[in-house]
Formats: C-alpha cells, structure tokens, sequence
C-alpha cells in the first residue's frame, strides 16, 4: 500500500473502493456559505470522543429575568443551552487542535503588541515587530 502523503489544510481528501483497494485523490476545496450562518455566542464549550467520533459542544447560559441580584446567588446551578453539537472524525479533530493552537499564539503576540503600545498589527506580525 502506497504511503499517505500530507494534505494541505485546503485539500479534501475523497475516497475511491476499486477493487478492495482505496484510494485517495486530493481535490480543492471551496469553502462557502459562511458569511451566510448567523453567529452565536456560546460561553462554554464541552469535547466528547469515542473510538471513532469527536463531538465539539457549545453552550450558552440561561440566566433567570431577574431585577434583584441577590437572586443569583439563590441558585444552585446555572442552566446552559446546548447551541450545537457538531461531530467529527479524528483525523479533522487533530487539524483542528493544530489550527487552535497556532491561533492562540498569534493571538497571545497581538495581545503582547498591544501591551507594548502597538495599535494595529496584522495576525502575521513578524519577530522583528514582536519584539519592538
């Protein structure tokens, strides 16, 4: 069996059963229909994993109407709405993982920029900037 090459994070891998053999063709991906979905805001988040799935959870808290705060405190736990629950396979799950990881280190540059008096840097700030 051939090896798997690596695939690029735009690159869709399909699958083909000929003769008992699979193969993978690499194909482009064109993503669409995001700026069609409305956004939610979820607060807290929950991962889930058997064998073979991942299941991302998004929640968002219910809080009683209330005009008197003292009320919270009464409560013994805080109702939260799932929002969604998306599942996917750990191959995705690992890409993901990488992708947030990466995302959280520009992130904790800009922030650090922004500390050091740096209004506006894009997400691909160089070491030189970073260390102005």
């Amino acid at each position: 069996m051939a090896e798997e090459q690596p695939v690029e994070p735009n690159v869709a891998l399909s699958e083909v059963d000929k003769a008992d053999k699979v193969l993978f063709i690499e194909k482009k991906v064109r993503y669409y229909g995001a700026e069609d979905v409305l956004p939610i805001y979820a607060e807290l988040a929950a991962v889930r994993h058997t064998e073979h799935i991942f299941q991302l959870l998004f929640f968002q808290t219910v809080l009683p109407v209330t005009e008197d705060p003292k009320e919270y405190v009464k409560l013994e736990e805080i109702p939260a709405r799932c929002l969604a629950r998306i599942v996917i396979p750990p191959e995705l799950m690992s890409d993901l993982y990488r992708a947030m990881g990466t995302n959280m280190e520009k992130r904790q540059k800009l922030l650090e920029l922004k500390q050091k008096g740096v209004e506006a840097v894009p997400w691909e700030a160089s070491e030189e900037e970073a260390n102005k």
